[in-house]
C-alpha cells in the first residue's frame, strides 16, 4: 500500500530514491530489518542494568536522500533521540531503519507472534494497521488530551475509522495534499488563468482539458508508478468526498458492494473517459519520465503529485511557472468540498508485548511535538500533522502554492487506498490503471474488487 505514504510515505520522489538505496549506505550502528523478521543490534551492550530500551524501527520517511551522505548523527532523527535521551535519564532508543516499508507489516506480524519485534513500529495507517490491531497496543489510554487535540488525522488510527474505536497508533509524519502542479506559461499560451480562474466543477475542469488538447499540447501527464498515481494520488478525491471513508472500508471488507457503488462507477467512467479523449498521456501506464515532460513544457499538468512536487519543479524549471491545483469538486452533492487527497499515511504504533508502554507513547508523543515536526517538515516538504503549526510556522506566508495546498489541507480527503485492507488495495492499484485506459470497463473494475474482497472472507 502506498503511503504512502507511500508512496506516501509514500509519493515522495526523494524517498523513493533513498529508500532503494538506504541499506547500503546505512551507517554500522543503525541496523535494518527488512522482508525477514529485524534482528536489533544493541547500542548500550555496556548500560547498566537499571537503563530502560526502547527498539524503534522506522522508514526511510524518516531518512531523506540528503541525510544519508551525511554521518548518522547529524540525521534530524538522531538528534530528536539525543533530545529525547537526554530528558529521560537511563533511557536508550535504539533505532532500526526499515529497508523495505511495504513489507513491515508482515514483519512486524512474525516478529510480534514471537515477541520478538520492536516496541514502536512505523507502519501505515488506516486498514493495514487494523488488521495488525490483535498485536498492537490499545493506546486510548495513554494518549494526553494535548496530543488528541492538536494532531490531526486521528480517524486514520482509529479502530475502523470510528470516532470511538480503539486508537492503535499515532499519525505522524507529515500529511499531504495530492492534486495536479500546472505550468503557467503553457496555460497561458492556450488563454487559461489557473491563478486567477482556476476550474471549481469538473465541467470546467473538462473544458479547460478541451482547450489544452486543441491547441496540441497534452493536458494532463502522469506516471503510473505501480499503484496508478492520477487515481489513487489525485482524483480519487472525487469519490472520497462523495462516500467517505469508512464506505470504501465497508466496500473492502465486502459489507457493501464496490458494484453497487454509483459513485465510485461514475469517478471511474470519468477518468477513462478523459483518457479515451485524449486528455490523459497515452502512454500513462508505462511511463516513467512525466515530471521531465511537465518541466520541459510538453504537457499543460502533471498528475499524480503529493505537496513536495512543489518544490521539485521550482528546482527543474523557471519557479515562476509552477502552480499547485487542487480537484475540482466532482459534484455539488459532494460531502466535502474543495479537498484533495491527504492525511497522513504514516503511523507509529505500539506492540502489544511492550514493557514499557507509558515510555514509548512519551517517546512517540515527543517525536510528535511541534517543534520537532518542524524540524522534520525542515527536511520533508510535506503539510504538517499539527493544527497549531501555522503557515508562518513554516515559513510560507509569502508563498501562494504552498499556501493553497496548506489550505487545502485543512479538508482533507483521506487515502482511498489507506482505506481499504491490503489486498483489496493492490487489486485497486492494478486493475485501477487497466479501468483507466479502457482496457476493463468500470463495472468489470468493480465487479473484481467485490470478488478479492468476498474471497478474502472466506
Amino acid at each position: 500500500m502506498l503511503s504512502k505514504s507511500v508512496k506516501k510515505l509514500s509519493i515522495m520522489v526523494a524517498i523513493l530514491l533513498f529508500s532503494s538505496s538506504l541499506i547500503a549506505c546505512m551507517k554500522p550502528s543503525v541496523t535494518s530489518a527488512g522482508t525477514e523478521a529485524a534482528t536489533t543490534e544493541s547500542t548500550a551492550a555496556s548500560s547498566s542494568t537499571d537503563e530502560q530500551t526502547l527498539t524503534v524501527w522506522l522508514s526511510a520517511a524518516f531518512v531523506n536522500e540528503i541525510e544519508q551522505k551525511s554521518a548518522q548523527e547529524d540525521w534530524v532523527i538522531s538528534g530528536i533521540i539525543r533530545d529525547f535521551e537526554a530528558q529521560n535519564p537511563g533511557v536508550k532508543v535504539e533505532l532500526t531503519i526499515l529497508a523495505d516499508q511495504s513489507a513491515a507489516h508482515q514483519t512486524f506480524k512474525a516478529a510480534a507472534m514471537s515477541e520478538s519485534g520492536p516496541d514502536i513500529i512505523n507502519l501505515w495507517a488506516g486498514q493495514p494497521i487494523f488488521a495488525l490491531k490483535d498485536v498492537l497496543l490499545d493506546l486510548t489510554p495513554y494518549v494526553p488530551q494535548d496530543d488528541l487535540d492538536n494532531i490531526i488525522s486521528w480517524e486514520a488510527v482509529r479502530d475502523g475509522f470510528s470516532a470511538d474505536g480503539a486508537i492503535l497508533a499515532y499519525p505522524t509524519q507529515g500529511s499531504d495534499a495530492c492534486g495536479f502542479l500546472y505550468n503557467r506559461a503553457v496555460l497561458k499560451s492556450v488563454g487559461l488563468d489557473f491563478d486567477t480562474n482556476p476550474p471549481k466543477t469538473l465541467d470546467a475542469f473538462l473544458a479547460a482539458l478541451e482547450t489544452i488538447k486543441a491547441a496540441g499540447i497534452t493536458p494532463i501527464t502522469a506516471d503510473d508508478q505501480g499503484f496508478n498515481s492520477l487515481l489513487t494520488l489525485s482524483l480519487a478525491s472525487w469519490w472520497v468526498q462523495m462516500v467517505g471513508s469508512e464506505t470504501i472500508a465497508n466496500e473492502s471488507l465486502g459489507l457493501q458492494k464496490f458494484a453497487d457503488d454509483a459513485n465510485f462507477l461514475a469517478v471511474i467512467k470519468t477518468i477513462s473517459t478523459m483518457y479515451a479523449n485524449g486528455y490523459i498521456n497515452v502512454d500513462y501506464s508505462s511511463s516513467q519520465d512525466s515530471f521531465t515532460r511537465f518541466v520541459k513544457g510538453e504537457a499543460a499538468l502533471m498528475g499524480g503529485i503529493g505537496t513536495n512536487y512543489v518544490t521539485l519543479a521550482r528546482n527543474a524549471m523557471n519557479p515562476a511557472d509552477v502552480g499547485y491545483l487542487n480537484p475540482p469538486d466532482f459534484s455539488s452533492d459532494a460531502l466535502v468540498k474543495d479537498t484533495a487527497i491527504g492525511g497522513t499515511g504514516q503511523c507509529l504504533a505500539v506492540a502489544r508485548y511492550t514493557k514499557n508502554p507509558e515510555l514509548a507513547v512519551k517517546f512517540i508523543s515527543f517525536l510528535d511535538n511541534k517543534e520537532n515536526q518542524l524540524k522534520l517538515l525542515k527536511m520533508y516538504p510535506m503539510l504538517p500533522i499539527r493544527s497549531d503549526i501555522t503557515v508562518s510556522d513554516l515559513g510560507w506566508d509569502n508563498d501562494a502554492e504552498l499556501k493553497k495546498a496548506f489550505e487545502v489541507g485543512q479538508r482533507y480527503s483521506y487515502w482511498s487506498d489507506n482505506s481499504m485492507v491490503p489486498d483489496v488495495a493492490s487489486e485497486y492499484y492494478s486493475l485501477g490503471t487497466l479501468a483507466v485506459t479502457g482496457k476493463i470497463t468500470p463495472e468489470e473494475y468493480a465487479a473484481k474488487l467485490d470478488e478479492k474482497a468476498a474471497e478474502l472472507q472466506q
